[in-house]
Order: structure tokens, then sequence, then C-alpha cells
């Protein structure tokens, strides 16, 4: 099989399945994914393979998802996406989770062989495999928080290496060195970076020597054991809190639904008549008070209404106030946009060669500079009943007939 952006090669027992785009340090672009799915499953059929190692060309392991280069900005305008969010998460659920749950679940051992940048989704991949060896010079992160975002979209950490050291890396978006992910138990062994391809063989290789349903049974026993203590359900919920966090950082136009066609036009299409249908009257329940009404109880009903209205244009505000004060803290983490044609890539620097990989996937902001707005005023009892109640209450207004 011809492959674009992987080396796939057999070794006795052992395949080593290598990513190769050393350009963009490896940035998992579509194809890249789609190839890696490949790649597993044709390890998994293969009768003569009993370990997979999972492996980066160059200095790098992978330092994301590919989100700039030319390779995949023409990918992406040959395969697009709409614009509502049903296509989106159809999207993300099936080239990022699933793939990662699938390759998690690989009925054979599986070994990351780890160097440079392993960060984003570059993580991911690691994380989905069973066993990681690590060179010295191996860095792990999530920086999703950084940029607005909650974190990847496989979100294992916790599971990793625990919930509190996760919030932790989570919160400040710090590298996590290859001897602390050993330490935490990330990483399985960490080794001189010219041992690394050799220490990553002998231990697959030592790996094949066991009986292959042994291994297989052992494995799936593992994973079982984490599952039912949530592990699946946890990293698909993880995933819909991901979801979240995009049109929070894209602002309050994304992912919003193609715009329908117009009435009128559709009824042009259809060849309907464009004469608008009947409606029935609806009662008016913004009545004015009957005149036997006291003059006293029209304006304590006023001043009722006159309050309640203040108090809810106040709280309106108040939200506001909360989302430019939040808008206006997110913005100050946000790196610079990156200069025009260029890409700013995962670790917040333009590539040497002006392509780049992981980052927010959305540039701006959609908060203003307008100043804070005030704090809204404590609401009474009355001011929070609503108008209608309060004037059939006072006798000014005759209680609507669903309610009688």
């Amino acid at each position: 099989m011809d492959w674009r952006t992987l080396l796939y090669e057999k070794i006795g027992a052992v395949v080593r399945i290598t990513a190769n785009r050393p350009h963009v340090r490896n940035a998992q672009s579509r194809v890249m994914i789609h190839e890696l799915d490949r790649a597993f499953q044709m390890a998994t059929d293969d009768v003569d393979a009993r370990v997979v190692i999972v492996a980066g060309a160059g200095a790098h392991f992978s330092a994301g998802h590919d989100l700039g280069s030319a390779e995949e900005l023409a990918d992406q305008q040959a395969h697009p996406t709409g614009p509502g969010i049903a296509e989106n998460l159809e999207r993300l659920s099936s080239l990022y989770l699933e793939t990662c749950l699938r390759w998690r679940d690989v009925p054979k051992p599986t070994i990351a062989q780890v160097q440079g940048y392993c960060i984003m989704g570059g993580m991911m991949l690691a994380s989905c495999c069973d066993l990681i060896v690590a060179a010295e010079d191996a860095l792990f992160a999530d920086r999703a928080v950084r940029w607005g975002g909650a974190h990847v979209q496989y979100f294992s950490m916790p599971w990793d290496f625990g919930p509190r050291k996760a919030k932790e890396y989570l919160f400040t978006g710090d590298y996590l060195d290859a001897r602390e992910a050993e330490r935490l138990g990330l990483v399985n062994r960490v080794v001189k970076r010219d041992e690394l391809a050799s220490a990553t063989l002998e231990l697959a290789q030592r790996i094949a020597l066991q009986d292959p349903f042994a291994l297989k049974l052992a494995k799936a026993s593992v994973n079982e054991t984490m599952d039912i203590q949530g592990h699946r359900r946890s990293i698909e919920a993880a995933f819909k809190n991901y979801m979240l966090t995009i049109p929070h950082r894209q602002g309050p136009t994304a992912m919003r639904p193609a715009p329908r066609a117009s009435r009128r036009a559709s009824r042009r299409a259809t060849g309907a008549s464009e004469t608008p249908p009947t409606r029935l009257p609806r009662p008016d329940r913004r009545a004015s008070p009957p005149a036997s009404a006291s003059a006293s109880a029209r304006q304590r009903a006023s001043q009722e209404l006159t309050g309640q209205s203040a108090c809810v244009l106040a709280v309106a505000q108040q939200d506001l106030a909360v989302d430019h004060r939040r808008g206006h803290a997110s913005r100050a983490l946000h790196e610079p946009p990156s200069p025009c044609g260029q890409v700013v890539d995962d670790l917040g620097h333009l590539g040497s060669d002006g392509v780049g990989v992981e980052y927010d996937e959305v540039r701006g902001h959609p908060f203003s500079d307008q100043p804070p707005i005030g704090e809204a005023p404590e609401r009474s009892r009355h001011q929070r009943q609503h108008p209608h109640r309060l004037l059939e209450r006072e006798g000014l207004l005759r209680p609507h007939p669903m309610r009688e």
C-alpha cells in the first residue's frame, strides 16, 4: 500500500508505524489520521504481527493536529464541512474521538516511541498506546486552556497520571518533561535520545515472545477494568465539554446552521400563493385596567411593573458585564494573531518554513472593548413576579381563560 504520510515497516513479529511529516513536526492532518487508522487495522489483521510500535520521524513525535499546512488547507477545501454544530460534531467525533478509542482497543500490545514534542494531538496518540518509551528530551503538554478551550478531544489525562496533576497541567499549560512523566506514571521508561529506537524495539521483541492470545486477553482485562471504572464514559463526556468550548472561542456566530430560505422565496419556488395566512386575533394580555379600578391601585401596579422592567434590564446588563470580563481575561491569554500568510503553531511561535501545527481553531475574539457595566440591584419578591399576575392580583386584569 502506498502511504502519503506514514512509513509502515515489518520487523519480524513487530510492526512499526512512523508518522512521516517531519517538516511540520509530524502534525496530524486528516489524511494522516485516516492512514493511521488503516495502518492499525492492517497490523491487527496480520496474524504474524504481535506488537505495534508508533513512532515519529525527525526531531519530534508529534506537535498536534495540523490546522495550517498547505496540504491540510487544500484538503479542507476538497472536503468541506457544513457550518452547523451537527456537522462539526460528526466530523470531530469521527476524526478524533472514535479513532482514538479504536486505537486504544487494538487487540495487540502497542508502544509509543516518543521524542521531542508530544503535545495536544500527539499526546492523544501516545495516550492511546499501552506503553510509552520516551527519550530524555520528550515534552508532553495539553495547552488548550491557554487558548480558551478545555482540553483535547481524547481526554485521558486524569487516568494517565491522576486528577490533581491533570488539573495542574491543564490550568497552567506547562510542559511535562520525560522524567516527571515517568514519575507520574504516564511514561514507562526514559532512555537516551540515541538509544530510543533500539530500546523500544528491544522491548517490543521481548513482548512478542509471549503467546498472542494471552497478550490479547491480558490487554482486554486491563482496558475493561478501566471501562468498568468509567474510563470510556468519562472520555465521551469530556468530548462534549470540548465541543462546548468551540462556540465559546468563536463567538455568538459560531457553528450556526445554514440560513433557511425566506417564506416568500419558498412560496415562489413551490408556486404557492404569496397571500399570507389568516391569523386569529390573540387576546391582549396587556389591556388597560378597568375604569372602575382605584387610582391608588393603578399607581401601585404601574410602579411594580416599572421596577420589574428595570430589574430585568439590570440583570441582562450584569450578564453582559460578566461575559465581557471573562472575555477580557481570556483574551489576555491568547497569543498574538499570526502574520498574514503564516500559521502560528501549537507552541506559540512560527515554524522555520512558515508552516505551523495545532493552534486555536479561531483567531480573534468576540468580546468588545466596552467598559464593564455596573452590578444589578437586588430584586424584591414582588419584582420577581410576572406582571400579569400582579395585575390579576389587584383586580386590574381578568385572568387568562387558559388559567381559569
